[in-house]
């Protein structure tokens, strides 16, 4: 390799490949020093250098300087040349790496170049390829090659020597959605507003809380922006339009949870710090919208403050309040005064008791260690008998709608086929829970040994077996009716 083909194979691989000049010597002296020793021996000691001026090469041999045949005839040249290229290899995934590592959890845009088994390939720039999993998509969103993505970056790893950068992307993390926020509103961006907590149903609705030191600054009217200028550039790097609610955050955990259930109008917010739990009070006509569809505001709600949360209304809750004082007074040590105080401080089931802190518990009504011991081992028997029975009861409602599902299945199978499909398929689906609710209440008959968990364990067994009989009725008498289908459509030009 003579001084001209250096400065020309330095100057291509700088353009091209972005590699520094430095660099580019470094690695052909690397690999010029590799090459000779495998021609020369290992034991023998050789020095490269070229000189960054001129591009001479000088080489020696255990300190002795070769004349330019014998580094043409020691050196080899295609095998330089290979240990040249792969070192090069190298150098542009470190860099790569370095790059894309300092991006890591920032977002990036990219054109959809392939999808692989519901694996979106992503080309970002300078042909850099990532990936987007099927996991850390947004359910329903579809992608075709040429679409423009933007995403996350959630792990870079280099997958060993001889495989590429491996750059994974997320679009359906909170996280994600919070990136997107301090991209499109610049008082995030800038610190004025901090967002403090994020929940997300992905591709269907957002609740973020939000903050900010500035008790004058509008923080939803900021982070909306003129007529929604703001809020809307965030949603339509969504799929399916996607809902976000910007929530004040508030020190107060009652204020906070009343603010995270908006649109519904709360009357009041109950506390209860030994569980976790707080008890939400509404007006019957509100009591759907705090829930939300398919309990989705609720659901959100809880994650965004980290309370579970019930939402009741004021006869609800007396009633729950009544009874658990009634099934609280029938435990072993316990008053009727201990029995309102620990019902006053949230606990309203066995389940409750049988969780609490039992030094709490001895403080609340004044109960001695022995006493708590022996009213938690009740509450405890208590708890598992209710599960066991409700798991009974499950089981049994299941098997109910499996068997009306598959009823109307039958009813429907010679009309409307794919309503007749919808009900087998609703009809397998209430068998499949039933199945589980039988097995639960199995296991609980196990923890407690009683008549009435034995008896309700096997009728559960039974509706659970009778459910699945009739799924599987309604899944042959449609399969038979589309057969029978098919034979006359076949048979039919015959006939005419």
């Amino acid at each position: 390799m003579d001084p001209t083909q250096v400065n020309k194979f330095v100057e291509q691989l700088h353009l091209e490949r972005k590699i520094p000049k430095e660099k580019v010597f470094a690695i052909i002296e690397e690999a010029m020093m590799i090459a000779a020793k495998r021609h020369a021996g290992q034991e023998s000691e050789i020095a490269v250098h070229i000189d960054r001026e001129s591009c001479e090469i000088s080489v020696f041999r255990d300190n002795v300087p070769l004349s330019t045949a014998e580094i043409t005839e020691r050196l080899g040249a295609q095998t330089a040349r290979q240990i040249i290229m792969q070192k090069i290899r190298d150098a542009e995934k470190d860099m790569i790496y370095q790059r894309y590592s300092e991006d890591l959890d920032n977002l990036v845009s990219g054109t959809v170049r392939r999808v692989e088994r519901g694996v979106v390939v992503i080309s970002l720039q300078e042909n850099i390829e990532a990936i987007l999993p099927r996991s850390e998509q947004i359910q329903g969103e579809s992608f075709r090659e040429g679409n423009r993505v933007t995403a996350q970056i959630i792990e870079i790893n280099k997958n060993g020597n001889n495989a590429r950068i491996r750059i994974v992307l997320s679009r359906n993390r909170v996280s994600f959605l919070q990136k997107l926020m301090e991209q499109e509103i610049p008082e995030i961006s800038d610190g004025i507003i901090t967002i403090k907590a994020v929940s997300r149903d992905p591709g269907h609705r957002a609740k973020v809380a939000v903050a900010s030191n500035d008790p004058h600054l509008d923080l939803v009217g900021a982070c909306v922006g003129t007529r929604g200028s703001r809020i809307r550039a965030v949603r339509e790097e969504l799929p399916n339009n996607e809902q976000i609610d910007i929530v004040p955050w508030a020190a107060d955990d009652a204020e906070f949870i009343r603010n995270a259930l908006q649109p519904a109008e709360i009357l009041e917010v109950i506390p209860c710090p030994l569980l976790g739990r707080a008890i939400v009070l509404v007006e019957k006509e509100e009591r759907s919208k705090a829930i939300g569809r398919k309990g989705q505001n609720v659901r959100l709600a809880t994650r965004l403050c980290g309370w579970d949360l019930e939402i009741m209304t004021q006869d609800e809750l007396q009633g729950v309040l009544d009874g658990a004082v009634e099934q609280f007074k029938s435990l072993p040590g316990m008053t009727d005064k201990a029995a309102e105080a620990i019902v006053a401080a949230g606990l309203t089931s066995y389940d409750d008791i049988a969780l609490s802190d039992p030094a709490e518990l001895a403080e609340l009504g004044g109960f001695s260690a022995e006493d708590v011991e022996q009213i938690v081992a009740e509450a405890e028997r208590r708890a598992e008998l209710d599960t066991a029975l409700k798991a009974a009861d499950d089981a049994a409602a299941a098997a109910e709608e499996a068997v009306r599902a598959a009823d109307e299945a039958a009813r429907t199978v010679a009309a409307d086929f794919p309503h007749a499909e919808r009900c087998v398929r609703d009809a397998r689906d209430a068998a499949a829970r039933a199945r589980e609710r039988a097995a639960e209440a199995a296991k609980s008959a196990e923890l407690v040994d009683t008549p009435q968990v034995a008896e309700a364990a096997e009728a559960a067994r039974a509706s659970a077996a009778r459910a699945s009989r009739a799924a599987d009725n309604a899944r042959a008498l449609l399969d038979s009716a589309r057969n029978d289908d098919r034979h006359r459509g076949q048979s039919s030009p015959k006939n005419a």
